[in-house]
Parts: C-alpha cells; sequence; structure tokens
C-alpha cells in the first residue's frame, strides 16, 4: 500500500475490528475463514449469492480500485431475511494531487455526505449509490448501503473505500434465493436490523488503523 507521500510514515496496511458474524474474503472468489458446517442449504446459498455480487458492487459503483478486502455475514441474522457485506477497496487518485485529496472530499461533503474521520485522516460518508445526492439504491434488493471514503495515512495518490451493503433475501431471482414474480416489500423487522447494521459498521470505521511496514500503527501523536 506503500506510495509516494508528502511527509510522516506511510501506510502500508490497515487493521480493522470486525464482528464475527462476517467472514472474510480475499476476493469474490476465495474464502480465507471457512463457514461452519452447521449453516443450512438456504443459509449457504445466500452466503455464495452474496459473495458472488461482491466484484459486481466494486464496477458498478464506478470506482476502478483494488479490492483488498470482503467480509460477508454467514448464517441467519435475526429478524433480517438476506445477507450483508463489506468491501474495501483502494482507490487510487491522479498522481500529486497532494492537498486536492482534501478538497476531493471536500465537494462530496458539499453534495451532502457526511464528514468524518477514519484512522485519524480525513473521511467524508454517505448513503445511497452516490455521494450524498440522493439516499435511495438504484437495485430494489439492498436495503441499506453506505459507503465511506477516507485517505490513506501519508499517501498524496491514494484513498481507501469502505462500503457496506444489506441484501434482502425476499428479492427477485435476480439473487438466486427466490423464485417470485416480483420483489417484496421488506418488512419493518427488516428495516431495523438494516438500520442496526450501519450502526455497526460505523462502529467498525471507528476502528480502522493505519500501519507503517513494520506493522505499527501510525499516529500523529507524539511517541517517546
Amino acid at each position: 500500500m506503500s506510495e509516494t507521500a508528502s511527509g510522516g510514515p506511510v501506510a502500508d496496511a490497515y487493521a480493522m475490528a470486525v464482528p464475527r458474524t462476517f467472514v472474510r474474503v480475499t476476493t469474490p472468489g476465495e474464502i480465507v475463514t471457512p463457514p461452519g458446517s452447521h449453516l443450512e442449504a438456504a443459509q449457504w446459498a445466500q452466503f455464495e449469492q452474496m459473495r458472488a455480487r461482491l466484484s459486481e458492487s466494486s464496477t458498478q459503483r464506478g470506482m476502478d480500485g483494488l479490492v483488498l478486502d470482503a467480509f460477508v455475514t454467514v448464517g441467519r441474522i435475526p429478524g433480517l431475511d438476506g445477507t450483508a457485506s463489506v468491501l474495501v477497496t483502494l482507490v487510487p487518485t491522479a498522481p500529486g494531487a497532494g492537498a486536492d485529496l482534501d478538497r476531493l472530499l471536500l465537494a462530496r461533503v458539499a453534495r451532502g455526505a457526511e464528514a468524518m474521520s477514519v484512522g485519524h485522516e480525513a473521511a467524508v460518508a454517505w448513503n445511497g449509490d452516490r455521494d450524498g445526492t440522493r439516499a435511495e439504491v438504484a437495485d430494489d434488493r439492498v436495503l441499506r448501503r453506505r459507503t465511506v471514503l477516507a485517505r490513506v495515512a501519508g499517501s498524496d495518490c491514494l484513498m481507501a473505500s469502505f462500503t457496506l451493503t444489506v441484501v434482502s433475501g425476499r428479492a427477485v431471482a435476480g439473487l438466486g434465493l427466490a423464485s417470485q414474480p416480483r420483489p417484496r416489500r421488506p418488512d419493518e423487522e427488516s428495516i431495523e436490523v438494516a438500520d442496526a447494521l450501519v450502526e455497526l459498521f460505523d462502529a467498525m470505521m471507528t476502528t480502522v488503523r493505519w500501519l507503517d511496514d513494520q506493522g505499527r500503527v501510525i499516529t500523529d501523536r507524539p511517541t517517546t
């Protein structure tokens, strides 16, 4: 992850606390932590379908970046007939952009994104497919989508994108989970659980830390 920097240590990796509900995949096709054998056939099918959608989401959202990590829920989430994923993408910007990265983030705030901090670096967050211009998503299977775009510690030309997607298992056959003539509206309980997953995702963002090539946390605090 190292790149030319404007000064100070450059992030070589990142760390993030991930709930046990999520299984990590290195790529959309490879499982790092295999799901338990206790999964029912329907739960396994949901996992496979969500995993297959990860490669779609990185391109459909228009971010030409490198997928660093993907996390998918395994097993039934109480109150939710569906699954959720978190996609972590490294997004390159124009070489030498430097301070323009801050202007890019400010421009997204001007369009409705929320300003925040991730790993002691400037970041923004928005709901839906775009950066605050609309809250809804084009895919009616998606209950919630939230994206965080953050600067990478020490880098002038890299940003990192973290995206949560919560998908209803009641959607049309496009997800392959059911054979129904038309999508059904998610029930109130599923919406509440999806909102709770958004809150969980925001909490995960507070645990992100940028690491140097020695695996040490990069911080602007003085060290002794």
